[in-house]
């Protein structure tokens, strides 16, 4: 399953708990419940990918600056000139850097974000079960 179709089926399944949740049954619940779990599973996994895509673009950008820095040292560049020119040149990685780690980030915030809910919803299914056993004991004292 691509990412952005996980995103997706987690967002219908938080959907349909924000405007079904008060009124599913305790079964309902917890299979939206456990979807959704399965789903971070593999979303934590896409997030770990984003995360690794992220470093190797901050890494390969450290080294392509030092390259740059190097090469106009060499050539009698002053080191702050050398500084300045490398970071210039190195525009488009500085670019794909940012966007990789946007895109981490986002992911993370999203898996951050889906796991409350989960908690929101093992606390309604907790609510739930201690209601029914309070109707049960009501109606057979």
């Amino acid at each position: 399953m691509k990412e952005s179709e996980l995103i997706t089926e987690i967002g219908n399944l938080i959907a349909w708990y924000k405007t079904d949740g008060n009124k599913a049954s305790i079964q309902d619940l917890m299979d939206c419940k456990d979807q959704i779990a399965t789903n971070c599973y593999c979303l934590a996994e896409f997030t770990g990918d984003a995360k690794t895509d992220y470093n190797m673009v901050a890494f390969q950008r450290k080294i392509e600056v030092a390259r740059q820095k190097q090469a106009m040292f060499s050539k009698g560049e002053p080191n702050t000139k050398a500084d300045v020119k490398a970071v210039i040149e190195s525009e488009g990685l500085f670019r794909a850097e940012i966007l990789k780690e946007a895109y981490a980030f986002r992911l993370d915030l999203l898996l951050k974000a889906a796991n409350k809910v989960i908690d929101a919803i093992s606390q309604r299914i907790s609510y739930a079960k201690i209601e029914e056993q309070q109707s049960k004991f009501q109606n057979n004292p």
